[in-house]
C-alpha cells in the first residue's frame, strides 16, 4: 500500500520565509512612513502659524490701530512691549519714518477671542506686527511643545521649499514679546533689529 502525502498546508521553513520577508518590508517601508506623517504634522504646523499671524494677529493689530495712538519707546534704556500694544518704531533706521509697530502673544489672542484654539496650553510665542502705512509684515515665534518656528514672516513660511528651514523640533517655550530701545528698529523682510 501506497503512503499519501497530504499536500493540503505550509511548511514551517514557508511560513517562516514570509514572515522575514514581510519584516524586512515592514522595516524598509517604517522609515519613510514616519518621516511622512512627521512632515504631515510640521505643515499643519506651519499653516496653523499662518492663519493665526494673518487673520488672529491681523485682526487684533486694525482693532487697536483704528482706536489707539502709538506709545513712544523710551529715548533711554528700555520699553516693555505691552503686550498688544501699538508703539510707533522708525523704518531701516533709527533716524528713518516711523511705522506702528505690535507685539501680541498668542495667549493673549487667544483670551481675546482672535483665535480659537481649543488646546491653547499648549501654545506659547508671539507674532509682531508692523505697518509702514503701505505694508504690513508679520514676523512669528511660535510653540507648539513639539514644533517650534522662530520668528519668521509669512513669506518664509508660505515660501519654504523645506519645512525645516521654518520648522524645528523644540520642546522648549517660544518665550514673550521683546523688550524695546530706542535703538530698535524694523528693517523690512527681516523683522525688529
Amino acid at each position: 500500500m501506497k503512503k499519501m502525502k497530504n499536500k493540503n498546508g505550509f511548511t514551517l521553513v514557508e511560513l517562516l520565509a514570509v514572515i522575514v520577508i514581510l519584516a524586512i518590508l515592514v522595516l524598509l517601508a517604517l522609515p519613510n512612513v514616519t518621516g511622512i506623517m512627521a512632515n504631515s504634522r510640521k505643515s499643519a504646523f506651519r499653516t496653523e502659524a499662518m492663519t493665526i499671524a494673518r487673520d488672529g494677529a491681523g485682526m487684533a493689530f486694525t482693532n487697536v490701530m483704528t482706536t489707539a495712538t502709538p506709545n513712544a519707546i523710551a529715548a533711554e534704556g528700555t520699553t516693555n512691549a505691552v503686550d498688544g500694544a501699538i508703539f510707533a518704531l522708525p523704518l531701516n533706521s533709527a533716524d528713518g519714518t516711523k511705522g506702528q509697530y505690535m507685539c501680541i502673544s498668542i495667549s493673549k489672542l487667544i483670551s481675546d477671542g482672535f483665535v480659537d484654539k481649543k488646546n491653547s496650553s499648549t501654545y506659547t510665542g508671539y507674532v509682531q506686527v508692523f505697518n509702514d502705512g503701505t505694508n504690513t509684515e508679520f514676523f512669528v515665534k511660535l510653540g507648539n511643545g513639539q514644533y517650534q518656528i522662530n520668528n519668521k514672516s509669512l513669506d518664509q513660511l508660505a515660501n519654504a521649499t523645506n519645512i525645516s528651514d521654518v520648522v524645528t523640533a523644540n520642546a522648549g517655550s517660544a518665550g514673550s514679546c521683546p523688550n524695546l530701545t530706542a535703538a530698535k528698529y524694523w528693517k523690512a523682510g527681516q523683522g525688529l533689529k
